[in-house]
């Protein structure tokens, strides 16, 4: 009888932690149909009275996985709805810029690099000892798993020590389904030609979430986001944290969301 692997498992238990805050799995049909989205949310008898709080995970792994550390915490203050960071950030931006403040009210932008081009694309490919891209963010190896594990975190040791085969079996688990539509997916968020996009200001106010040590979108791009951002735009930096500083330090991360998420207490009370 084959194993069931650890992957599968991890999974059941994301999942369950999702389904522990009252969300659930639903598909929502757009553009008549023609496109649908897979997400979590609250049923429709849950309360309305909540704001709402829209998730968006970056790429690779499913929402239940990126978000486990968050959808606990933030659940008892929002009707969250998830769909994730870093390729979410850059949805979030044009979700934010194409609906305006009277749609999306604020905006956080977790690890993510919106004025990536090529020469950041040619830097993580020294750091990530690969030819292609695809080869660093789509792992099929437990060699090209590890590298991507110690990219993606700050304190990546324990994975020096993780075995090939739970390796390959996150990869495989995480990594082989739509692969070909992943691969475009990597390519659209390089700024090849900088007149065809132009990253202006929100006129909401934005949270810009890093982890300091992130070798996917190095720190000094933070800096650089925050300024084409504007005035409405604030950088948080969360220390001693990579590329998934809401894994590694929950925490601080879930703290700073709430601090701007939520209205400040009434002083006069």
């Amino acid at each position: 009888m084959p194993s069931l692997g650890i992957a599968p498992l991890l999974d059941a238990y994301f999942r369950r932690r999702f389904a522990a805050a009252g969300l659930v799995q639903a598909s929502v049909p757009l553009d008549g149909g023609a496109t649908t989205v897979q997400c979590w949310r609250f049923p429709p008898e849950a309360s309305e009275e909540l704001p709402v709080l829209v998730l968006l995970h970056g790429f690779g792994p499913p929402a239940t996985w990126q978000w486990r550390r968050q959808v606990g915490p933030l659940s008892r203050r929002f009707r969250v709805s998830v769909a994730g960071t870093s390729y979410g950030g850059f949805v979030a931006y044009h979700v934010a810029r194409l609906l305006g403040p009277a749609a999306v009210a604020r905006v956080v932008i977790a690890s993510s690099d919106l004025l990536k081009a090529d020469a950041d694309d040619r830097a993580l490919l020294r750091r990530g000892g690969a030819e292609r891209v695809e080869d660093v963010m789509l792992p099929r190896t437990p060699e090209r798993m590890r590298r991507l594990l110690g990219l993606a975190y700050h304190r990546p040791r324990r994975f020096s020590f993780t075995p090939a085969f739970v390796l390959r079996d996150l990869a495989q688990y995480l990594y082989t389904d739509k692969i070909e539509e992943k691969k475009e997916l990597i390519k659209g968020i390089t700024l090849g030609d900088e007149d065809k996009f132009h990253l202006i200001p929100l006129p909401q106010e934005v949270l810009i979430l890093w982890g300091e040590h992130d070798q996917i979108f190095p720190i000094e791009k933070a800096f650089k986001v925050a300024r084409q951002l504007g005035a409405n735009a604030r950088l948080e930096i969360i220390k001693n944290t990579g590329h998934m500083p809401q894994e590694e330090d929950p925490k601080r991360f879930n703290e700073a969301l709430l601090n701007f998420l939520l209205p400040a207490p009434n002083s006069s009370l």
